[in-house]
């Protein structure tokens, strides 16, 4: 599972990079941007109607107030410090509509991602604390990733909605980081469709939301990191170019450190309670939505080639491209059927 303070860009976005077609528009561009959920946020749409920031900024209270676990009285904190055995009645929407969709890609990613991670990513040192462990405890991993368990939450629903949760386990917590800035992103393009703007970037912490053209008259380009520790935000593995999608890419190769002779990174395995490091270094998904782009990276990173590239054929309106190591030194790359007309440039 990814966590929300990754801070480092993995897709770095290039605003007014030269295109490779198009005219200039002759629209004005605003650009509006701040901070939220421990990362910035930008907003960059063209003029076609009034945009009201406070109108932004007000969307993003209301996401944090029920997703943001950094922030103590938001619905997910409260939820992670109810007692076991009790009813914690949902009152806060964005928190429904992050857990429903949790439930959902679970489902789809075969266990990998699953917002019940909290336990271990607080254990390893990746919550809002950051306090690491001293040594490792098998039986301690062991312990936490039976919380992660579903069986350890029972879900209740009224007139076919997600009203209650019981927790088996005080212990239990949500963590739901990994698509939390995804859905902040599809917030916020929400209130642009509703307001008719035809083009526009919408950017959490790397994590994208397009519409139409950017000002040159072309789709939108975006920067794939190279992924690789100490790479500036500008170094590019390759160019993706695109428009009306979400955009996520996840990476182990910032958010890290060593404990012992270990490497340990964010990107925790809930299947086996350990920091997963595999073949690959970074995952960049497109889907019709930011939210669904989020956890799919996500997921990707503790699955592997082999299981990521099944996932994403099977996932409709879904495309995955992988940076990856054969050999733990060299890197390559592979791609869904559906990326390659996106992919413009690649070293």
């Amino acid at each position: 599972m990814s966590h929300l303070r990754q801070l480092g860009l993995y897709i770095f976005i290039g605003l007014m990079a030269a295109c490779t077609s198009g005219a200039p528009s002759t629209t004005q561009y605003i650009e509006y941007s701040g901070e939220t959920m421990g990362t910035y946020f930008r907003v960059y749409y063209a003029d076609d109607a009034f945009v009201s920031n406070a109108a932004i900024d007000s969307i993003l209270t209301v996401v944090n107030q029920g997703v943001n676990y950094y922030q103590e009285d938001s619905e997910i904190s409260r939820f992670n410090q109810w007692p076991a055995d009790a009813e914690f009645h949902i009152v806060d929407d964005a928190f429904r509509q992050n857990v429903v969709q949790s439930i959902d890609m679970y489902a789809k990613t075969q266990g990998h991602f699953n917002a019940q991670v909290g336990p271990l990513v607080y254990y390893w040192g990746f919550g809002h604390d950051r306090k690491k462990p001293e040594q490792v405890s098998a039986s301690t991993v062991d312990s936490l990733r039976r919380l992660c368990s579903p069986d350890m939450l029972e879900m209740v629903y009224a007139s076919d909605q997600l009203s209650a949760i019981i927790k088996r386990d005080a212990a239990c917590r949500y963590d739901l980081n990994a698509i939390a800035k995804g859905y902040g992103v599809d917030e916020i393009a929400a209130y642009l469709d509703q307001l008719d703007i035809k083009h526009y970037l919408v950017d959490i912490g790397g994590e994208v939301r397009l519409r139409g053209n950017n000002p040159r008259g072309s789709r939108w380009r975006l920067l794939i990191n190279t992924p690789v520790a100490g790479a500036g935000l500008s170094d590019s593995y390759g160019i993706l170019e695109a428009s009306d999608v979400g955009i996520a890419t996840s990476g182990n190769y910032r958010n890290q450190y060593h404990l012992g002779d270990s490497l340990i990174v964010h990107t925790i395995n809930p299947l086996t309670g350990y920091p997963e490091i595999n073949q690959i270094l970074s995952a960049t998904v497109m889907a019709p939505d930011c939210q669904t782009a989020d956890a799919i990276a996500t997921a990707c990173m503790s699955a592997g080639v082999e299981q990521a590239m099944k996932w994403v054929a099977d996932l409709q309106e879904v495309e995955l491209f992988l940076i990856y190591t054969e050999d733990g030194i060299s890197m390559t790359d592979t791609m869904s059927s559906g990326m390659s007309p996106y992919i413009v440039r690649q070293q």
